[in-house]
C-alpha cells in the first residue's frame, strides 16, 4: 500500500514537471517580450528553458523531440528543417563518431590489456601509491582513448578483485580511493584528445561562430599538462590528507603477478592500436605544417568526425577469410548513447534560433556579461567561466553546461575582442568534472549509486577533493599555458 502511494505521488510529481515544461515550450511566447528580446527571442528562450527543465527533472529523449517540433512551429523554420538542423549538425556527427570509436576500442579488449599491463608492474609490489599511480595512469589512457565508461567497467573490476585478494571490506577507505580515483583519472584523460565528445563540441562552436580552429597539438598540450598534474596532485592529496589504511596492500605481495600472463596482444587489438595511432597522427599532422602547405590545406577539409568514420570504414571494407576486420554495424548500434545524442540534437535548432540577430537573446546575454566582465582580461574571463562551470555542473548535467556556455563564450569574444579558445578548452575540461553529485553526469550517477562500496559521505569527500584539485590546476596551469601558446588558427 505504501509503495503504491509512493508511486502515485511520483506520477503526480512527474506530470507537474511535464506541465511546467509545456508551459515554457508553448506558453512562454505569450508573455510580453522583455527588451531586448523580440517575440522570436521569447519563443526561443521558452523552448530552451523547457528543455533544460525536462532534462533535469523528466527525461532526455521524448522532451528533446518535442523541443525540436516546438521550434518547427515557431515560424523560424519548419519542423523538417529543425530536425535537419539538429541531426545534421557537424557537432552531432563528430560526437557520434567519437562514441563509435570508443565502442570499437572497448570491443577489442585492448582496455583490459592496457590496465593489466600497468597494475602488474613489479614496481607496484608493496608500494600502494606506486600501484595507485600506475593504475590511475591506465585509467587516464583509457579515458582519453576509449572513454570514461570503458575505464569505469575495467577499473572497477580490478579494484573489486584487489579488495577480495587482500581482504578489504566494502567501504574501506583505500578501496574507495581506488574506485573514485579510477573515474576521476578517466575523466582527466578525456580532456586531452580532440576526438572526445566535449572537445569536439567546443571546437565546432569556435569554427562555426568565430571562424577559429584548434589543431591537435594546441589542444593537447595545455590539457595534458593540467590534467596529468591534477591526477598526481590528487594522489598526493589522498596520501597526505585522507590517508587511507594501505597496510593490507603492503603485506599482500605480488598479487598481480598472474596478470602478466594475459598481456599478449591479439591481432584485433594490434589493428585497434594502429587505427588509433593513425587517427592521432593525421589529426596532429597539420599542426606541424606551415600555412599554405598542400597537405595542410587538404587535411583542413577533413575534421575529426569524418576522419574517424572513414578510418573505421576502411577496416570494415577489408575482409579476411570472408569477414570484415570490424563489425561496424554492431559497433554503431551498441556504441552510441542515443539519449545523449537526441538531447544534443535538440539543442542545435534552439541555439540557431536564439543566436539569430532578430531574437535579441545574444544582445541580452552579452550586455549582462560585459557589465560583469568588462574590466577583466582574457585570463580572468577564463577563470570566471571555469569557476562558474565547474561549480554549476555539479548540480546541472555537464552536457547541458556545454550546450549553454560554448556559444555564449564565442559571442562574447566577438564583442570583447579576446581569443575564446583557451576559455573554451578549459570550460570543456571543467564541465567533464561533473562528478560531485549524482545529477552532475552519468559518471557522477554511477559513483553515488554504488553506496555498498562507496559510502555517500566518502563519495562526497573524494569527488569534491578532485573538483578542488581541478580548479587549482586549470587556473594555475591550463589557462596560462593556453594563453601563452596563443592557441587557435583562422579556419
Amino acid at each position: 500500500m505504501e509503495k503504491s502511494l509512493h508511486s502515485k505521488r511520483g506520477d503526480v510529481k512527474y506530470y507537474i514537471h511535464v506541465a511546467i515544461m509545456l508551459f515554457f515550450m508553448f506558453g512562454f511566447q505569450f508573455i510580453p517580450p522583455i527588451a531586448p528580446l523580440s517575440h522570436q527571442g521569447m519563443q526561443g528562450v521558452g523552448i530552451f528553458i523547457g528543455l533544460l527543465w525536462a532534462w533535469t527533472f523528466i527525461d532526455f529523449i521524448w522532451p528533446s523531440f518535442l523541443g525540436i517540433v516546438a521550434v518547427g512551429y515557431t515560424g523560424f523554420m519548419t519542423v523538417d528543417q529543425a530536425f535537419t538542423t539538429g541531426f545534421g549538425d557537424t557537432t552531432f556527427i563528430m560526437v557520434a563518431a567519437c562514441l563509435i570509436l570508443a565502442a570499437y576500442m572497448t570491443s577489442t579488449g585492448i582496455c583490459k590489456t592496457v590496465s593489466y599491463w600497468f597494475v602488474s608492474r613489479k614496481a607496484c609490489v608493496g608500494k600502494p601509491y606506486m600501484f595507485m599511480f600506475l593504475f590511475f595512469v591506465a585509467m587516464y589512457i583509457l579515458g582519453g582513448t576509449a572513454g570514461a565508461l570503458a575505464a569505469f567497467v575495467i577499473g572497477w573490476a580490478i579494484v573489486y578483485s584487489t579488495a577480495e585478494l587482500l581482504g578489504y571490506k566494502k567501504g574501506d577507505t583505500f578501496v574507495t580511493s581506488l574506485l573514485v580515483g579510477s573515474v576521476v583519472s578517466a575523466v582527466f584523460g578525456g580532456t586531452v584528445f580532440l576526438f572526445r565528445a566535449f572537445p569536439a563540441m567546443a571546437i565546432n562552436n569556435a569554427r562555426n561562430l568565430v571562424g577559429l580552429d584548434c589543431n591537435f597539438v594546441d589542444w593537447f598540450v595545455p590539457n595534458f599538462v593540467a590534467s596529468f598534474v591534477a591526477m598526481i596532485m590528487y594522489i598526493f592529496a589522498i596520501k597526505f590528507i585522507i590517508r587511507p589504511d594501505a597496510s593490507k596492500y603492503i603485506a599482500g605481495g605480488d598479487i598481480f603477478g598472474e596478470y602478466r600472463k594475459e598481456l599478449t596482444l591479439t591481432n584485433e587489438q594490434k589493428v585497434a592500436i594502429l587505427l588509433l595511432c593513425v587517427v592521432i597522427f593525421v589529426a596532429a599532422l597539420p599542426g606541424f605544417l606551415p600555412a599554405g602547405n598542400a597537405i595542410k590545406v587538404f587535411m583542413s577539409k577533413l575534421s575529426i568526425g569524418p576522419l574517424i568514420a572513414i578510418s573505421l570504414s576502411v577496416l570494415y571494407a577489408i575482409r579476411i577469410n570472408g569477414k570484415p576486420l570490424i563489425n561496424y554495424p554492431e559497433i554503431m548500434k551498441n556504441g552510441v548513447d542515443w539519449s545523449t545524442m537526441v538531447m544534443l540534437a535538440a539543442s542545435f535548432p534552439v541555439a540557431k534560433m536564439l543566436q539569430h540577430a532578430d531574437s535579441g537573446f545574444t544582445v541580452l546575454i552579452n550586455d549582462i556579461l560585459i557589465s560583469l566582465l568588462g574590466n577583466y582580461g582574457p585570463y580572468m574571463i577564463a577563470v570566471v567561466f571555469v569557476m562558474f562551470t565547474i561549480i554549476l555542473t555539479q548540480f546541472a548535467h555537464n552536457l547541458v553546461m556545454m550546450i549553454v556556455l560554448c556559444p555564449i563564450i564565442c559571442n562574447l569574444s566577438i564583442i570583447m575582442g579576446f581569443n575564446p579558445l583557451p576559455t573554451l578548452m578549459m570550460v570543456a575540461f571543467a564541465a567533464q568534472m561533473g562528478i560531485g553529485t549524482a545529477g552532475a553526469s552519468v559518471m557522477g550517477a554511477m559513483l553515488f549509486a554504488n553506496r555498498e562500496w562507496i559510502p555517500t559521505g566518502q563519495c562526497f569527500k573524494f569527488t569534491w577533493l578532485a573538483v578542488l584539485v581541478t580548479i587549482v590546476c586549470i587556473c594555475a596551469i591550463g589557462i596560462p599555458i593556453a594563453n601563452l601558446m596563443g592557441v587557435g588558427t583562422p579556419v
